[in-house]
């Protein structure tokens, strides 16, 4: 072929691969409606523009392109896909936690995990949550977090959010003879470990003979700052030995649940600990553990009066949507862009996700809700869901049995 026909060919087969490129890309225009980004002002009859599952624009001056396709909303509200900061969603009760002993760092709740298709959750908004081992292990392994749509393939956003760990009554009773007798018992099995860990590590970057250890080496990316040590905590006692061991071994600590947070809020904010507070209405089926003794729906609100990082949570794998939590929060006293925050962008902080999730922003996921008015507001309804750029919920056509049954 002479070079005339070579430059040609070449410049075919670019333009070509351009077209079809081109022709690949998704774009969706959601437009006319009232946007809460949660990162900065809410935009009135703006346009949020995904291509190809991303956030590419959002504000009132958004060309949208020929050939996009347009969901009309004005009059309507989009916020950030919901996140719940601690569930035990897709997980059987039955592979929630593991029984071989009280220390499994090893373990990742990933590998339990089944993605449940339709779920109520993400019809009510819920796109993404936080799944965490169970509480019956002192230190009970990695939590991930995950999406509730999309390919199997692809739905896990990071299968390394935290080291679960679980101070208080239940590892005390989940082992029978073999489990800490004492509360601490447990902070010393919790202790011991991390020094083992940083023996561990030590050897290793001296590069002798050591034989792989994976507990040791999960432990690592703790003391590292890596994940978070994300401990199960309710009394203000036990919530200040997780303080402590953060403050001894440098980690980041974040407490679950957290029932008498409130009590030691100054202490928590000085420290820097976050709280994953719920669920609020946690009073009637604990039967009267004195570890809820401090029970108060004020929880979320008195911690973020006090300056400390707060997000909500069910610690369920079903129920009630965690869109109620905030709801609650907000009627005893959390000022209502904070518990919006609260199951969004603080929540993503959180589980160290906030580069994807959490927010309306350029770059990133296209995770959004659209709802017929304020989330918070009692009566309100989702009318889209959209992971991924993709309308997965949609109420003008939902059919399937069992989709009305959200609010």
């Amino acid at each position: 072929m002479s070079k005339p026909g070579r430059f040609i060919a070449v410049v075919f087969a670019f333009v070509t691969l351009g077209a079809h490129a081109a022709a690949q890309d998704q774009v969706t225009a959601i437009r006319g409606a009232r946007i809460y980004t949660v990162s900065g002002p809410v935009i009135d009859e703006g346009v949020v523009l995904i291509r190809n599952g991303t956030i590419e624009a959002v504000g009132r001056a958004v060309t949208i392109p020929p050939g996009a396709t347009v969901i009309e909303a004005k009059g309507q509200i989009v916020t950030p896909g919901i996140i719940d900061a601690r569930t035990g969603f897709g997980v059987n009760p039955v592979d929630a936690w593991e029984t071989s002993g009280a220390l499994v760092p090893q373990v990742r709740v990933v590998e339990s995990f089944t993605l449940r298709p339709n779920s109520d959750w993400l019809r009510e908004g819920v796109t993404a949550v936080y799944v965490t081992p169970g509480p019956e292990n002192v230190l009970g392994g990695m939590g991930a977090v995950v999406k509730l749509a999309g390919r199997t393939s692809d739905v896990v956003v990071s299968d390394a959010a935290g080291m679960s760990a679980s101070l208080g009554e239940v590892p005390k009773q989940s082992f029978g003879e073999a489990a800490p007798r004492t509360r601490m018992g447990e902070v010393a099995l919790i202790r011991d470990a991390l020094v083992r860990a940083q023996e561990y590590a030590q050897r290793v970057q001296a590069g002798g003979a050591t034989p792989r250890d994976l507990g040791l080496e999960a432990l690592g990316r703790v003391l590292r700052r890596e994940v978070p040590l994300r401990v199960q905590a309710n009394t203000p006692e036990d919530i200040m030995s997780a303080v402590r061991i953060g403050q001894e071994f440098n980690v980041r600590v974040v407490i679950d649940v957290g029932v008498g947070a409130h009590v030691v809020a100054a202490e928590l904010a000085k420290a820097g600990v976050p709280v994953v507070v719920g669920p609020n209405m946690i009073g009637a089926g604990f039967g009267g553990r004195y570890e809820f003794a401090e029970q108060t729906e004020e929880n979320a609100a008195r911690l973020w009066r006090a300056g400390v990082q707060i997000a909500l949570s069910t610690d369920d794998d079903g129920g009630r949507s965690v869109v109620m939590e905030a709801a609650i929060a907000k009627a005893h006293g959390l000022p209502e862009d904070q518990a919006l925050r609260a199951v969004t962008l603080a929540a993503a902080e959180i589980l160290g996700v906030a580069g994807r999730l959490g927010s309306i922003d350029r770059g990133k996921d296209a995770d959004l809700v659209i709802w017929d008015r304020h989330p918070l507001n009692t009566w309100a309804k989702t009318q889209k869901v959209i992971v991924n750029g993709r309308v997965v919920f949609d109420r003008s056509a939902a059919t399937a049995p069992g989709s009305s049954g959200h609010r």
